[in-house]
């Protein structure tokens, strides 16, 4: 099951395009895949997006 969520991109690998987002509710770090994102090129992905 997904869910939409809404935090800051914490960290963020370009060549496997795994990360780690900080969820604003202030929940612990979540994993994340480029495929979840909903970005039409992955180079608009860079740290501290929201």
């Amino acid at each position: 099951m997904s869910r939409k969520m809404t935090g800051i991109l914490k960290t963020f690998d370009g060549k496997s395009g795994k990360g780690l987002i900080t969820p604003s509710d202030g929940r612990i770090d979540v994993q994340l895949h480029v495929s979840a994102l909903n970005l039409r090129d992955a180079e608009e992905i860079t740290t501290g997006l929201r």
